[in-house]
């Protein structure tokens, strides 16, 4: 008989701990073989593949990638993605101009190839930025002339 309980694959428990677990490995940049190491280690030998590990088992891992420094939530790279894009928007109605939603659209297609802020890169927003500043200050001083 064997150690671990097996749950079934469609079971919303597993399929949360597996996207957990995948996103530890990524977050943490472990290198397949150190993954597979890490699996391994807490199935005693019995698989390499998270899929293959049972609830405990899976539980276990994340506790494991938790120790190695892993925390669940957004990264700080989607933190500042979401900062840049609080700063468009707040910023979009002073450098563009009373039609400034229209304008910024226009601007995010062209520019950033993309129909929404949170498809585009951070480097791709902090251009946006800088551009939409250089048309708020060239509009500015072509009111005062």
């Amino acid at each position: 008989m064997a150690r671990y309980k097996r749950i079934a694959p469609s079971d919303p428990r597993r399929k949360a701990l597996l996207a957990k677990i995948h996103i530890a490995k990524k977050d943490l940049g472990l290198d397949e073989l150190i993954y597979r190491d890490c699996i391994q280690a807490i199935s005693r030998g019995r698989t390499t593949t998270a899929a293959e590990l049972g609830l405990r088992e899976l539980e276990d891992l994340v506790r494991h990638f938790k120790a190695l420094g892993w925390h669940e939530g957004p990264s700080h790279a989607q933190k500042h993605k979401k900062a840049l894009i609080r700063q468009i928007k707040t910023r979009a109605k002073a450098y563009l101009g009373s039609n400034w939603e229209a304008r910024l659209k226009g601007l995010q297609r062209r520019i950033l190839s993309v129909d929404r802020l949170e498809w585009a890169h951070p480097a791709e927003l902090k251009r946006l930025l800088a551009v939409m500043k250089s048309i708020g200050q060239q509009e500015a001083a072509r009111s005062v002339t």
